[in-house]
């Protein structure tokens, strides 16, 4: 079942091409991360104090504004996908009900049942028959709630083989409180976008005979340590990193991290809602939102299903060939003497 063949109406309609301008936006988030990585956008020294050179960061290029702008309407997008569905399981059967309880009609996000408990019955007393207590609408909602769903977690990182590798413990947070959160935040605050370092690794020994690490760079921060004047090759994976909202206090990427949300509401979330089950296709993430004669049922009908992540693939053989026709870069070298006090490295000078 997908949407070719499940009735499309309206607030789905509205639905699907949110969820194509989340897709959209993903893409834009991809290419302003690809052109900011072409411009060699952190810099380092060697800073040697007696027979220990030390690898600093000396500048790191801002981060795009747009990044954080277009995160933050990708995660408002996703929550309004949620509370159209609500509103339209809530209402295509009884029509809309007065202004004063039409505003009430959200999509819940409880961890704790008791909680849920009362919003089904505050939401029967409404005279909201599908959100109450016995409603249809209701035991869909309350499938994907955490206290419901144990298995739709989104761990920091993807990459569990690295993570068992780097060592430490990994935070996984349910993808509804992680949409929940970032949407509340953003409303209040501005999220916080970091430039961070997957890890980095020298090239001379084993990665299992290194101490990697994830870490948010900052500009005299120290990457590695080693003999002074030896030539040790290195290499490593920049990108931008986001604060997940207290009480977490993971730091996944940026652009990771919205892909997987994307993706939580797009094959689970709505499908969930719509059908009672979970569809992997059931809206095409790549749907016209431009001027067109066709009507919106016709562009879903027609979307792509091809993510933004897969059209960025048909493109990494040439970045590929472009990175690796740049010639290595050579960090500049610091010496000091004994007595040196340096701003990027005070902090090091002296330890062995």
């Amino acid at each position: 079942m997908n949407a070719s063949t499940f009735p499309i109406v309206p607030p789905l309609e509205s639905v699907a091409l949110r969820l194509a301008h989340v897709d959209e936006q993903i893409e834009r988030m991809i290419a302003l991360s690809v052109e900011w990585g072409k411009s060699d956008p952190v810099t380092y020294e060697i800073h040697r104090s007696g027979k220990t050179d030390r690898v600093i960061v000396k500048n790191i290029r801002p981060i795009p504004p747009r990044i954080s702008l277009l995160f933050s309407d990708a995660i408002n997008q996703l929550r309004a996908c949620l509370d159209n569905m609500v509103w339209h399981l809530a209402t295509s059967s009884s029509g809309p009900p007065p202004d004063d309880i039409a505003r009430r009609i959200t999509f819940p996000i409880y961890e704790e049942e008791e909680k849920w408990i009362k919003w089904t019955k505050v939401r029967a007393r409404d005279g909201i028959a599908e959100l109450g207590p016995a409603g249809r609408a209701a035991a869909r909602v309350r499938t994907l709630q955490p206290f419901s769903d144990r298995t739709s977690l989104i761990p920091e990182r993807e990459t569990p083989r690295l993570d068992a590798l780097v060592g430490g413990s990994v935070e996984r947070a349910h993808a509804l409180l992680l949409l929940q959160s970032y949407s509340n935040h953003d409303k209040h605050r501005a999220l916080t976008i970091t430039v961070a370092q997957s890890y980095q690794s020298r090239l001379d020994i084993p990665l299992t005979q290194q101490e990697l690490k994830f870490a948010t760079l900052n500009e005299g921060s120290v990457i590695l340590s080693f003999p002074a004047g030896a030539a040790i090759p290195m290499e490593g994976n920049t990108g931008f990193s986001i604060k997940r909202p207290d009480p977490l206090t993971g730091s996944p990427q940026v652009i990771s991290e919205l892909r997987r949300l994307f993706d939580y509401v797009r094959k689970i979330a709505i499908p969930s809602l719509a059908t009672g089950l979970v569809l992997e296709s059931f809206f095409p993430p790549g749907i016209d939102l431009g001027d067109s004669v066709q009507p919106v049922n016709k562009r879903i009908q027609e979307g792509s299903w091809c993510t933004a992540d897969e059209r960025f693939r048909d493109r990494l053989p040439d970045l590929t060939r472009e990175a690796l026709a740049q010639p290595p870069s050579t960090p500049k070298l610091v010496v000091h003497a004994p007595g040196d006090e340096c701003a990027a490295c005070s902090a090091t000078l002296g330890t062995p």
